[in-house]
């Protein structure tokens, strides 16, 4: 958002109050960050001749107003978020709309008509597309991974079921999201069970797919970043979000490893591909672009959401050997970042539309299951320790995108004293 100039144009600070409320439950709404939030309702405050005091949560947000010359805020709001679902061509409209507010363009009252029109409500892609996009995010995943392709196409519609357990299937019916994870779980695993029976091959390459589609790698890195950025509530309460997310992922585990005990779960989910590197690099991007259409990138980022992902992925295979993965995260991430940043700056749009897609080829999905399959296979010490390394990796991915952010706070900074 650019720097609002000082001006005092509104006499209701109330009015000011109710678009703060709503657009900042939009925005949390959207999954966008809450320590940017705060700071862009402080801003337009500050440039609307008025002081604000913003509190805000991944379920909440607290806001008090008051007129610059008063010594106390006046006018307090408070605003729920139920529920938090990654959409990000809502943030792009969302940071277009405050960038018009903070600039005069929109005053606060209109600002809120708009929040409610159809076009922040409405979904860029249709269910058809998300629904490829889910498939095709399976099959990838599973071809790449076993470079089996009949385990792939079933790994792709299973993926697909998962997809629609989480979403449109039960999200009427079912409230709690962790519950509809949970059902996706079993799914999941019951469904790939029949699969690798009737078909053969390694349970694995039917579920990879699915499972990593529920895993919340991209909730924990968002909740780590938070806390890192001191962020503490609201760190907290995404990593909680997370850590119940993989709580009900390990339920159906168990649930599923009680009634079904001959399943092979003590192996780890290991690279079984052909090495090829076209090949890798195609299912990356596919997966990539998959990633971009469920988390809903606008159309015009798409290209350069799947660039980014790839050139943090091509990073982060230069490091194969498993005692360099730590490194190969922080470099991977530091290269989304910089990329992020720079295409966040050149097309006026929120980072987060190019670093989310880039950041899914880092995310510790893979270790978080290995680290439960050895916890319900009995192996205590090895999946307490793949845990850690989840954390770690978590942790690392976090620290190379605040190193990205360096530059660019210089640049910031050299530009304001000149």
């Amino acid at each position: 958002m650019a720097p609002p100039t000082p001006r005092n144009i509104v006499d209701a600070p109330e009015s000011f109050l109710a678009f703060a409320v709503s657009y900042g439950r939009s925005y949390l709404a959207a999954g966008g960050p809450s320590n940017r939030l705060e700071d862009q309702i402080a801003q337009l405050a500050e440039g609307h001749g008025l002081r604000a005091e913003v509190y805000a949560t991944p379920t909440g947000i607290f806001i008090s107003v008051a007129k610059a010359e008063d010594h106390h805020p006046v006018y307090t709001a408070v605003g729920r978020i139920k529920e938090y679902l990654m959409n990000l061509n809502q943030l792009c409209l969302l940071e277009a709309l405050m960038e018009d507010v903070a600039e005069g363009k929109v005053a606060p009252v209109a600002a809120i008509k708009i929040l409610k029109a159809s076009k922040f409500q409405k979904s860029i892609y249709t269910k058809i597309q998300k629904s490829l996009a889910a498939f095709t995010m399976g099959a990838a995943m599973s071809f790449s991974t076993f470079g089996r392709p009949w385990p792939a196409i079933m790994s792709g519609v299973i993926s697909y079921g998962a997809f629609w357990i989480t979403g449109p299937a039960l999200s009427m019916f079912v409230e709690s999201a962790i519950f509809r994870d949970f059902i996706a779980s079993l799914f999941v695993l019951m469904a790939g069970t029949a699969a690798a029976s009737l078909m053969g091959g390694p349970i694995d390459a039917f579920t990879i797919g699915g499972l990593i589609l529920l895993v919340p790698g991209l909730v924990i890195t968002t909740a780590v970043a938070e806390l890192a950025d001191q962020n503490f509530i609201s760190g907290t309460a995404k990593l909680m979000k997370g850590l119940l997310t993989l709580m009900s992922i390990g339920m159906a585990y168990l649930i599923f490893h009680q009634f079904a005990p001959s399943a092979p779960l003590r192996h780890t989910l290991l690279p079984q591909g052909s090495g090829n590197f076209a090949v890798a690099t195609a299912c990356t991007a596919a997966s990539l672009l998959s990633f971009s259409v469920i988390f809903q990138v606008p159309r015009k980022a798409l290209v350069w959401a799947v660039a980014t992902g790839l050139a943090s992925w091509a990073v982060f295979t230069q490091f194969q050997n498993p005692q360099y993965s730590d490194v190969a995260s922080f470099l991977a991430s530091t290269t989304v970042g910089v990329l992020s940043l720079a295409l966040g700056t050149r097309f006026k749009t929120p980072s987060q539309v190019y670093s989310v897609p880039g950041m899914l080829a880092l995310l510790p999905g893979m270790l978080a299951l290995s680290s439960f399959r050895s916890l319900v296979a009995g192996e205590g010490v090895g999946g307490i320790e793949t845990a850690f390394k989840v954390a770690l990796v978590a942790g690392t991915i976090v620290f190379g995108l605040f190193c990205a952010r360096i530059p660019f706070e210089v640049a910031s900074a050299i530009r304001r004293r000149t």
